[in-house]
């Protein structure tokens, strides 16, 4: 999440300082990583040991207290989902929040990928535990009401807890209630600049590039997002670059350009995965699988041979190049501007990007964000036998749940296991004020009968 529309210098806590949340106190081991207005440390409980993360916010002005609060309200909504990092208490002291969250050891999953040797391929149990996971948090976010956008979706955001214990989604800062409207000039330059400051770029929709295209943004963006994710694992390298803006509005590909991609860089995987990511990426956003039909393909992903179930809606025909260039003028007209439209590229399907170019990943250096691309980093990904397609694995045997059957904003949390308890709702308005008030999610839609989560056998 790129927060750098917010001020930056905010003082650290260094080796070996201390902050107190709820009484207890704890020791900050060393900085994780930095923000616009956040940093973030490992610490350990002073008196247990116990290892946190802890988030410290600055929240001096109206923007990133309002964020602030959004990350709080948003995990305690779904603090006992298994697929979300856990919130394990927080403090308000002054213009500052602290967050106290899991600690998850085994890193993020873009680090994890780096890691691992040639070809970097993950087990096919462990990609599919993965989209399981962010599928299942997504399903708890998406029915709520109203519906959630995580809208920061990508590869750093999904932590590993450790060996078999899975993984979970992290990172709520970016979280917005949907659908937001775009219907005029003033609600397009303001999602305009939320976008800028707190999505990542090359993970962005096509409605979240071009405003123009849609009247409103909706929880699909995510899909998408999730998309870029699949690719970036079933084919070794990510969809777009940075600065990729075009290349996201000019976006076409169809399963079997992907299944090409998947032959070339020699992926172990089941070719049904990308018959998936033709729905999760699929330009249109009224025929892009929600996420009722991302749930269904991955029922059906877990049966060999089986199927992807049928569209929910059927894409539109790809337009030829006129009908792409009138659109664009169309678009053009709308914004008031008289520059001249560039013509689109042709109407035929496109395959996945090429390789991501040096001066793209030094750029992406530069900002702070990872580009992955294994082939354009001098890795020869066919010159290794494939990973296993199934069995084994840091992550075998890992619970997957569907939508989570608490209550949003149940008003107490366990503090690691430890007994503590805090009335959140209370503690909430006197740390926040009027502010505080601002209308929570509601608890998501019914969950499934028990034992049979979104993922279960039925």
């Amino acid at each position: 999440m790129d927060m750098s529309g917010f001020g930056h210098g905010v003082p650290g806590f260094g080796h070996g300082g201390a902050v107190t949340v709820h009484g207890r106190e704890y020791r900050i081991d060393k900085q994780l990583g930095e923000g616009g207005f956040a940093l973030v440390y490992l610490a350990h409980e002073a008196q247990t040991g116990a290892m946190v993360v802890l988030k410290r916010m600055h929240t001096k002005n109206p923007e990133s207290r309002e964020i602030a609060m959004m990350e709080l309200r948003m995990l305690e909504a779904i603090r006992n989902h298994p697929s979300v990092v856990r919130l394990m208490g927080y403090e308000a002291p002054g213009d500052e929040v602290h967050m106290l969250l899991e600690h998850c050891p085994g890193g993020n999953l873009f680090d994890h990928l780096v890691a691992l040797p040639p070809p970097r391929f993950l087990r096919q149990n462990e990609l599919q535990t993965i989209i399981e996971t962010v599928v299942a948090a997504l399903a708890n976010m998406h029915s709520m009401n109203p519906p959630m956008a995580h809208r920061d979706l990508k590869l750093e955001n999904i932590l590993l807890r450790g060996p078999g214990k899975g993984f979970c989604l992290c990172d709520f800062g970016s979280v917005v209630p949907t659908p937001i409207p775009l219907t005029t000039a003033r609600e397009r330059s303001a999602e305009g600049e939320r976008v800028e400051k707190s999505t990542t770029q090359m993970y962005r929709a096509p409605e979240m590039v071009d405003l123009y295209r849609n009247e409103a943004l909706t929880v699909a963006t995510d899909i998408w997002a999730l998309g870029c994710i699949l690719h970036t694992l079933i084919i070794g390298k990510q969809p777009f670059d940075e600065d990729s803006n075009l290349a996201i509005l000019n976006y076409y590909a169809t399963a079997n350009d992907y299944k090409r991609a998947m032959e070339a860089a020699r992926s172990p995987y089941d070719q049904r995965y990308a018959e998936l990511l033709e729905r999760l990426m699929d330009p249109d956003v009224e025929s892009r699988a929600n996420i009722n039909e991302v749930i269904a393909c991955c029922k059906a992903l877990r049966a060999a041979n089986t199927p992807l179930p049928g569209r929910a809606v059927q894409p539109k025909p790809r337009q030829t190049e006129a009908q792409e260039l009138e659109a664009a003028k169309s678009r053009q007209r709308k914004k008031g501007k008289g520059r001249k439209v560039a013509r689109p590229s042709t109407g035929r399907a496109r395959p996945p990007s090429a390789a991501n170019s040096v001066a793209a990943r030094r750029m992406a250096a530069r900002r702070g964000h990872q580009s992955l691309d294994f082939q354009a980093s001098g890795i020869d990904m066919t010159a290794h036998e494939p990973a296993s397609a199934g069995g084994g694995g840091a992550f075998e045997g890992s619970e997957l749940s569907g939508v989570s059957e608490e209550p949003a904003f149940r008003h107490t949390f366990a503090h690691a296991g430890d007994g503590f308890n805090a009335d959140f709702g209370a503690d909430f308005a006197a740390d926040f004020g009027d502010a505080a008030a601002a209308p929570a999610p509601a608890a998501p839609a019914p969950a499934p009968a028990a034992g049979d989560g979104a993922f279960g056998d039925g």
